[in-house]
């Protein structure tokens, strides 16, 4: 009797596609792409997708037979950790509710698991993990209609843990980031001795590492971040008057010191003469009013002098005494040069990544950045290594020189296969 296959369902929204993994031979998986609607891609319409994939699959008996795990997209399932005071196990369960309903008030839409993931003497840290109920439901419930019920359902994040776990089992004991550079997509994970402890997509991979030109960082998004954070707080300092040139500070309040002035001398000369010609008749009355009005508005136009001038050395708007050091490396001359450059839009971010891991109590201190990347990129690593000021350890993933390249490109759907292995917790 033949040994049911194994099979695994992910979803490639950005491609539109639906992909089944099969693999008998756990060394030869064979991948299906199977097109899906580009309305319920673009609407995150997971019960659509699978609907217009398997309504009219041809291997959907091997589908059905087979040992199945579903891959959820990550942006589906969310992390967290709480602390609880150490206690009784009763009532330490108690009090993680307590915690987890105050935190997420949708609480009765989730499905969640939790598991300790770090204990002392007085406090244990829970790793929380929850997607949204109904969404699932809606899912198995497509499933069940065309006889596929999962063995596992999970995420992609951990089923790529598990999946480098498999491929490179001395590392599995260490704390390190893990870099899944694809053609149009990248993703990062962050690993804790065997605990998938977080993650996160760039919208942008390997097809970035031009040869010819070095990318404009503000192509790569429809709206830039940062050019967005500086537009609105333009806005709002010219909304707020929060800040003001000192140059132009200066010069203004100079301008109204010589119109104060200007304009006391001239109230002043005009009361005189007025004064000495009516000789305090009542008619005169109105000319004195105006009098004071006038040396009135000419005090406040010498505070407003002031105020400007003190607005203008408290906030200032410096010129940098010398470029940014990104400004200063040279233009690329060879194709390996505009590569290197490039990469930087990488490892701006895998850095940025590692310090808030630094910095986090919760998160583990990486000891090394384990980067997938196409073979043709290697020497891109060995560059990165030579940088001392970086303060990080880069390894190449050199699994493709002796693995299938079909699971290579597909590392998320190969772990899938190993949940009976690794990240067992985190099964839904």
């Amino acid at each position: 009797m033949a040994t049911a296959s194994n099979a695994v369902i992910g979803f490639d929204i950005q491609n539109a596609l639906i992909k089944v993994l099969y693999a008998t031979n756990l060394s030869k998986p064979s991948v299906e792409k199977i097109p899906i609607s580009d309305e319920a891609a673009q609407a995150y319409d997971y019960v659509s997708m699978l609907e217009s994939a398997f309504s009219e699959y041809h291997k959907l008996t091997d589908l059905q037979t087979a040992n199945t795990t579903l891959l959820l997209p990550d942006n589906l399932v969310g992390i967290d950790f709480i602390g609880i005071p150490i206690m009784k196990k009763a009532k330490m369960a108690e009090a993680l509710k307590t915690e987890y309903n105050g935190l997420f008030r949708n609480h009765e839409d989730l499905q969640w698991i939790n598991y300790v993931i770090a204990s002392g003497k007085k406090s244990a840290i829970y790793q929380v993990v929850m997607t949204d109920k109904p969404t699932l439901n809606a899912i198995k419930a497509s499933l069940t209609g065309i006889k596929v019920t999962p063995k596992f359902i999970s995420l992609e994040a951990a089923a790529t843990m598990n999946a480098v776990f498999q491929l490179k089992q001395k590392i599995r004991r260490n704390s390190f980031m893990f870099v899944d550079i694809k053609e149009k997509i990248t993703n990062i994970f962050v690993c804790g001795k065997e605990y998938l402890m977080g993650y996160f997509s760039l919208p942008f991979g390997y097809e970035v590492l031009s040869r010819e030109e070095v990318i404009a960082e503000n192509l790569l998004y429809e709206h830039d971040v940062a050019e967005l954070a500086v537009i609105n707080a333009t806005e709002l300092a010219k909304k707020k008057k929060l800040t003001v040139d000192q140059e132009e500070a200066e010069s203004i309040a100079e301008q109204l010191e010589e119109e104060a002035a200007k304009a006391a001398a001239e109230a002043e000369a005009q009361a005189e003469a007025e004064y000495a010609e009516e000789k305090e008749t009542e008619e005169a009355k109105p000319e004195q009013d105006d009098y004071f009005n006038d040396e009135e508005e000419a005090d406040e136009t010498q505070a407003l002098a002031e105020k400007i001038k003190k607005v203008g050395k408290v906030f200032t708007k410096k010129m940098p005494k010398r470029l940014p050091m990104f400004m200063q490396r040279p233009i690329p001359e060879t194709e390996e040069g505009y590569i290197l450059e490039n990469f930087r839009l990488f490892e701006k971010r895998i850095l940025l990544c590692k310090r808030h891991c630094d910095y986090e109590r919760v998160m583990p201190k990486p000891d090394f950045i384990l980067i997938k990347l196409a073979e043709e990129f290697e020497f891109v690593i060995e560059e990165l290594n030579k940088d001392e000021d970086s303060k990080a350890e880069f390894r190449f993933f050199n699994a493709q020189k002796d693995i299938n390249p079909e699971i290579l490109d597909n590392l998320e759907l190969y772990g899938g296969l190993f949940f009976s292995s690794f990240n067992k917790k985190l099964v839904l």
